[in-house]
C-alpha cells in the first residue's frame, strides 16, 4: 500500500511540473529516475545506469562486468538471444550494453510510437535475465578478441599499461575487459551473481529524454521496474592506490610508431578543481590550437598526434599527456610534455586569450555531445551516478565559462606534480 501511495504522489506531481528541464523522480523500489521530456524529434533514448564496472573489481574478478552486463539481453525466462533480437529488429529498435569502469550501461533507442513494445522487452532483459551458457561461450570469445585488438593498438595498450603502473593496488589499474584467465574461467553462474548483487533499485539510475510526457513515462517506469528489489547505494568508490616509486616503465613492441604517455592523480567529477582541470586539459592539448599540438608538433614536428586526457571518474584518476611519435624523437617529447606541465601554472604561460578559446572549444563540444536524445540520456544519467548530480549536465557550461587563469593555475600548480612515464617503443 505503501509503495502505490508513493507512486501516486509522485504521479500527482509529475502532472503539474513543466517539461522544460529534466527532472528527478523516485519509483516506489527508490529506483532514481531523470526524465527529459523533448517532442521535437519522435525519439526515445533510455539509458539505465548501473553502479558495476570494473573500478568495482579485484583482480581475481576483473572483466565480470563487461561479460555479465552483456550477457543480460543474452536471454530471458520467457525469451532466447534469437527471439530478443528479432523482436527489436523486427521493431527497428537498438538495445545495447556496455560497462566501463564506474558503471554499466543498458540502452534503448526507439521512436515514441514504439517505446511500449520496446520498453517491454527492455524491462524483461533487466527483470528475467537467465544468462545462458551457450550464449556466455560466444561472448566469452568476443571478449578475448578484443582483449588481443587492444594489445594490437598503439594507444589503449599504452593507456593501460600506464593506468596499469599508475593505480597499483587500486582498481582504476584493472582492464575493464578482465584478463584472458578470468574471461575463460567465467560461468553462468558468476554472470547470476553479479546480476543479483548489482541489480538493486539503489544501485540503478534510468534516465530518459525524447518524446514523451511525463506522467505517462513514470507511469510506464513504475509498472515496468518496480519489481527490481530495493536496497544498494550505499556503496562508495575508495581509492586504494599503493605508493609507487617507479616514475617510468617501457614496452620495446614491433609497431609502426612509439608512443609517450605522462600521468598525474587528478580528482574525481564531483571535486571543486574538476572544472579547472577541464579547462587546463583543453588548453594544453584540447586541439589544434593548444600548447602541446602548437609547439610540439606545428613547431617542432615531433609528433603524428599529440594531446591530454581528463576523464571524469567517481574517483581520484589521472590528467594524461600523450603523444604518437618516432623513436628517436621520444626523449624530446618526455621532456617538452614535461616542461609543459611545469611551465602550467606560472603567471604568463597561459594567456587570457588562450584560456577564452580553451572554454569556448569545451563549451562548444559538450553541446555538440547533446545532439542527439541518446547524448542527452547519457550525460543526464552519467553525472547522476558519478556523484555530480545530474543537475550538472545544465550547469556545467556556465562553470566551465565561469573558470579564471587564476584557478587554471593553482590546478596545475597542485596536481601537475609527480609524473608518471610509460613508452611503447618501436623496434
Amino acid at each position: 500500500m505503501k509503495k502505490i501511495l508513493l507512486a501516486f504522489i509522485v504521479l500527482s506531481a509529475l502532472l503539474s511540473l513543466s517539461s522544460a528541464a529534466a527532472q528527478p523522480f523516485s519509483l516506489s523500489n527508490g529506483l532514481k529516475v531523470v526524465l527529459n521530456p523533448d517532442k521535437t524529434s519522435g525519439i526515445i533514448a533510455l539509458q539505465v545506469f548501473v553502479r558495476a564496472g570494473s573500478a568495482w573489481e579485484t583482480p581475481a574478478d576483473s572483466g565480470t562486468a563487461s561479460l555479465a552486463i552483456r550477457m543480460i539481453t543474452r536471454g530471458t525466462k520467457t525469451r532466447t538471444a534469437e527471439e530478443l533480437a528479432a523482436a527489436s529488429e523486427g521493431l527497428g529498435v537498438s538495445i545495447s550494453a556496455a560497462s566501463g569502469e564506474d558503471h554499466s550501461i543498458i540502452s534503448l533507442v526507439c521512436t515514441a510510437k514504439t517505446f511500449p513494445e520496446a520498453s517491454a522487452i527492455l524491462f524483461d532483459m533487466l527483470l528475467n535475465p537467465v544468462f545462458p551458457e551457450s550464449e556466455l561461450s560466444k561472448l566469452k570469445k568476443v571478449a578475448i578478441s578484443r582483449l588481443k585488438a587492444e594489445k594490437d593498438d598503439n594507444f589503449s595498450y599504452t593507456l593501460q599499461r600506464l593506468k596499469s603502473q599508475m593505480f597499483r593496488g587500486d582498481s582504476y589499474g584493472l582492464n575493464p575487459l578482465g584478463t584472458e584467465e578470468n574471461i575463460s574461467a567465467a560461468t553462468s553462474a558468476k554472470m547470476a551473481d553479479f546480476y543479483t548483487k548489482n541489480f538493486k533499485a539503489g544501485n540503478i539510475c534510468v534516465s530518459v529524454s525524447g518524446s514523451f510526457d511525463n506522467s505517462e513515462m513514470f507511469s510506464s517506469l513504475e509498472k515496468g521496474l518496480s519489481g527490481i528489489p530495493s536496497g544498494g547505494g550505499a556503496r562508495k568508490l575508495q581509492s586504494t592506490i599503493e605508493a609507487v616509486t617507479e616514475n617510468y616503465g617501457s614496452d620495446k613492441m614491433k609497431k609502426n610508431q612509439a608512443v609517450v604517455m605522462t600521468g598525474f592523480f587528478a580528482p574525481e567529477l564531483a571535486s571543486a578543481d574538476y572544472a579547472a582541470l577541464k579547462v587546463l586539459s583543453s588548453v594544453l592539448g584540447g586541439g589544434m590550437s593548444s600548447k602541446l599540438f602548437s609547439s610540439l608538433r606545428e613547431k617542432e614536428g615531433l609528433a603524428y598526434s599529440i594531446g591530454t586526457i581528463y576523464p571524469s571518474r567517481a574517483k581520484a584518476c589521472a590528467f594524461i599527456f600523450y603523444a604518437g611519435t618516432r623513436k628517436e624523437n621520444i626523449e624530446r617529447i618526455k621532456q617538452g610534455i614535461l616542461e609543459a606541465a611545469a611551465s602550467a601554472g606560472k603567471p604568463g604561460y597561459i594567456t587570457e586569450k588562450e584560456l577564452e578559446d580553451a572554454k569556448n572549444l569545451l563549451v562548444g563540444q559538450f553541446r555538440l555531445d547533446h545532439q542527439t536524445n541518446e547524448d542527452r540520456a547519457r550525460y543526464l544519467g552519467w553525472f547522476e551516478l558519478n556523484g555530480a548530480g545530474f543537475g550538472y549536465d545544465a550547469a556545467y557550461p556556465e562553470t566551465v565559462k565561469a573558470v579564471t587563469l587564476e584557478a587554471v593555475s593553482k590546478a596545475a600548480v597542485k596536481y601537475l606534480v609527480q609524473p608518471k612515464t610509460f613508452v611503447l617503443d618501436n623496434e
